[in-house]
């Protein structure tokens, strides 16, 4: 996430930020429950939003806050790695049980290592694009490593009362 406001390096500095989001209940219902003011709307008002201050934030991928070219008017970058966005491999019932049982395993065995590739390339794309974004002045990009329960209030943002409509945790 990008901002104009303040370095992100705990929830609670996100408290407050005029933030925008996607436009859907779950993005929602959790940046209102980290603190933030969300604001839905379609990405291609993002840029003059963010140039005239209708939103002080944005998420998004690494790769569209550089190729939108946001360190022009935002000043902090926070990688939180609170989205994951993987590429789904999808394929008709019909299809897959038409194969041998052999064809069937070479599938599978295929699909994962796709999987692990694609999460390699995911990552370092996102190193690159990082370092790309600091040579050209972004304010030091904190990264999240470490992966922890995110608590809002001593509490999983997910069990806040707006969020628990959302998320299924069967």
């Amino acid at each position: 996430m990008t901002n104009a406001i303040r370095p992100i390096n705990t929830i609670e500095d996100m408290t407050g930020l005029n933030i925008r989001i996607i436009p859907s209940p779950l993005f929602i219902a959790t940046f209102e429950a980290l603190g933030t003011n969300p604001t839905p709307f379609r990405y291609p008002e993002l840029p003059a939003a963010l140039e005239n201050g209708e939103v002080d934030a944005q998420e998004a991928p690494v790769g569209l806050i550089c190729t939108s070219r946001f360190y022009e008017v935002q000043d902090h970058l926070a990688l939180t790695g609170h989205v994951y966005t993987p590429f789904v491999l999808l394929a008709s019932d019909r299809w897959f049980n038409s194969l041998s049982d052999e064809d069937k395993a070479l599938v599978l065995e295929a699909v994962a290592e796709t999987e692990e590739f694609q999460r390699i390339l995911s990552r370092n794309d996102a190193d690159q694009l990082t370092g790309l974004l600091s040579r050209r002045g972004w304010r030091s990009p904190v990264r999240y490593r470490k992966r922890s329960r995110c608590c809002v209030n001593g509490s999983p943002w997910w069990s806040s009362s707006s969020t628990k409509r959302l998320v299924s945790t069967s």
